[in-house]
C-alpha cells in the first residue's frame, strides 16, 4: 500500500425519498436550487431519509477494504457514490482516477444491447481504442463462457450471466479500483472461484479493492481493513478481524429474539450462586438496570471479558502422527480446556475447522436432540470425536465456542480473535489425491464400492432415511 490517494470522501451524506409522489417534486426543487447556487438542505422533508450520513473516508492505492453491515446499512449507497453513479447530497467526493470498475447485480449493462454490443460499449467507456477493443472481444466472450448467447439481448440474460460478462470485460482492462457489491452470490460456484482468484492476483499486484459482502470467509481472506456500517454511518473502522468480530457479536441473538440493530448485544446469564446443597442452580436473569451487558462481554478481541476462558485446544489422532497432525480420513479427537467464573445449567459448545482463507470447512456442535451439558465453575473439558476427517491435505485452524443454550449468548470463544489452533491434515499414501487437489477439491470421503448386478447392492434403510454427515461427530463432556 502507498500514500497515493485515489478517492477522498469529506463529510458526505446522501438523502433519498421513499414516497414516489414526492420524489419528483423534491428532485425538481433540488435541481432549481443547484442552478441558483443555493446551499443544499441539511434537513429531511416528508418521506425522506438519510441513506448515508457524515461519512469521511480516504481510499489509497493498494487498500483492500471490506464494507460490513446489515442490509440497508448504506454499503451499496457508499459504493455507488465512490464510483460516481450517485452524487452526494452534502459534502464532497474527490476522485483522482477514472479507472474504476463496478461489479454489482445489475452489472451496469444496457438490457437492449446484445452481449457483443455491450462489450464494445463498455470498453469504449473505459477509454479503450478501436484496435484494443477488436483484439479483446473474443477473449472476453471465451472468459465469460457466453459464446452461445453473446449476440442475444442482455435483457434475456440471467443475473449471473450479466455479472460474468461484466467481470470478463473488467478483467481485460487496466483498473485502479475494483468495486464489488455482493455479486458473488449470483455467479455459479466455478465462476465465483475464478473471480476470487482474479481478485487475489489483483490485490497481490497492488490493486485497490472495495468489497461489500456477507461472505465473511471471503472478507477475511482478501481484505486487510474493514468498515462496519449501521444506519448510514461508519460505526467502526480498523483491521478486518476486529471489525468482523464486533459485527458478529453485536448481531448475535438475544433472549428477546434477534438483535434489531447494532448494539443489541446478547443478554448473558448473571453470575450463579451455589444452592445450600452445593449443586449449581439455573442462573437468574440480570435485573434491568439500563446498562448494556455488551460493555462487559461483547468483544471477541479480548476473551478476558467473557465469563468462560478457553485456555487450550488439544488433538488426538488415530492413526497417530506428530502434534497437531491427522491423516486424511483419519479419526480426530478435539479437546477444549476452559476456566469458567460462572456455573450454567445448560450450555452448547462447538468447534469449527477453517481453511487458510478463513472459510469454515466443518462445523460441529452439540446436537440439540441430546441433553445439554452443565458448565461448572472452575475447570471444564469439552471433547468432540470426529470419526473421519474428510478434509484434503493442507493446513487448517480450529476455533471453539461455548454458548448459553436458552439465550444463545456467547460465553467463551477461542480462535477467531487470534490465529486459532493449527491442524495439519496429512496425505494418506494409499490414497492418491494429487488430481483432486489440482482440480480444487475441498473434501474427500470414505466410500464402499460394490461390483456386480444391481440386485447385489446393499438395500437402503426401509424408511428411506440416510445418516447426515453432521451426525457423524460423537460429542462428549468430561464432567
Amino acid at each position: 500500500m502507498t500514500d497515493e490517494t485515489l478517492i477522498k470522501v469529506d463529510a458526505v451524506s446522501k438523502r433519498f425519498c421513499r414516497r414516489g409522489d414526492r420524489a419528483l417534486r423534491y428532485g425538481l426543487q433540488d435541481l432549481v436550487g443547484d442552478l441558483l447556487l443555493r446551499a443544499p438542505r441539511d434537513a429531511l422533508r416528508d418521506g425522506e431519509f438519510w441513506a448515508l450520513r457524515d461519512v469521511d473516508l480516504t481510499i489509497r492505492r493498494g487498500d483492500v477494504i471490506a464494507l460490513v453491515g446489515e442490509n440497508g446499512a448504506g454499503k451499496s449507497t457508499l459504493l455507488k457514490l465512490l464510483s460516481g453513479i450517485y452524487r452526494p447530497t452534502l459534502g464532497s467526493i474527490t476522485s483522482y482516477t477514472h479507472k474504476i470498475a463496478v461489479l454489482d447485480h445489475s452489472a451496469g449493462l444496457n438490457p437492449t444491447q446484445t452481449g457483443r454490443e455491450s462489450i464494445y460499449t463498455k470498453l469504449a467507456l473505459l477509454n479503450q481504442g478501436r484496435q484494443q477493443i477488436a483484439e479483446r472481444v473474443e477473449s472476453i466472450v471465451a472468459m465469460a463462457e457466453l459464446a452461445d448467447v453473446i449476440d442475444a439481448p442482455v435483457g434475456t440474460y440471467s443475473t449471473g450471466m450479466r455479472v460474468r460478462l461484466a467481470f470478463a470485460i473488467y478483467a481485460h482492462v487496466e483498473i485502479d479500483i475494483f468495486i464489488v457489491d455482493d455479486s458473488l452470490g449470483v455467479a455459479d460456484i466455478r465462476f465465483a472461484q475464478r473471480m476470487q482468484r482474479y481478485w487475489r492476483d489483483f490485490v497481490d499486484a497492488g490493486g485497490t479493492l472495495l468489497l461489500a459482502s456477507h461472505e465473511m470467509y471471503l472478507v477475511r481472506s482478501l481484505c486487510n481493513r474493514a468498515l462496519l456500517m449501521d444506519h448510514g454511518r461508519i460505526v467502526s473502522m480498523g483491521d478486518t478481524e476486529s471489525v468482523i468480530t464486533r459485527y458478529l457479536v453485536e448481531r448475535a441473538p438475544s433472549a428477546d429474539g434477534p438483535a434489531s440493530a447494532l448494539g443489541g448485544a446478547p443478554k448473558l446469564p448473571a453470575t450463579d450462586a451455589e444452592s445450600p446443597e452445593g449443586s449449581p442452580r439455573p442462573p437468574e436473569p440480570a435485573p434491568d438496570s439500563g446498562t448494556d451487558t455488551s460493555d462487559r462481554y461483547a468483544r471477541f478481541a479480548n476473551t478476558g471479558d467473557f465469563p468462560v476462558r478457553i485456555t487450550a485446544i488439544e488433538f488426538e489422532a488415530a492413526p497417530s502422527f506428530g502434534v497437531g497432525e491427522v491423516q486424511v480420513l483419519g479419526q480426530l479427537c478435539i479437546r477444549a480446556f476452559c476456566e469458567s467464573t460462572v456455573a450454567v445449567e445448560r450450555v452448547m459448545f462447538g468447534f469449527e475447522i477453517l481453511n487458510e482463507q478463513g472459510q469454515v470447512m466443518i462445523h460441529l456442535r452439540g446436537s440439540e436432540s441430546d441433553s445439554h451439558y452443565t458448565l461448572k465453575r472452575g475447570a471444564n473439558v469439552f471433547r468432540a470425536t470426529l470419526p473421519c476427517v474428510p478434509l484434503m491435505p493442507g493446513t487448517y485452524r480450529i476455533c471453539a465456542a461455548v454458548l448459553d443454550y436458552p439465550t444463545s449468548a456467547l460465553l467463551g470463544l477461542h480462535g477467531l480473535e487470534e490465529d486459532g489452533q493449527t491442524l495439519r491434515v496429512l496425505p494418506d499414501p494409499r490414497n492418491d489425491l494429487v488430481g483432486a487437489i489440482y482440480r480444487g477439491a475441498l473434501m474427500t470421503a470414505p466410500v464402499t464400492w460394490h461390483n456386480g448386478a444391481i440386485a447385489e447392492h446393499p438395500a437402503p434403510p426401509p424408511d428411506g432415511s440416510s445418516v447426515p454427515l453432521a451426525m457423524m461427530s460423537d460429542v462428549h463432556h468430561d464432567r
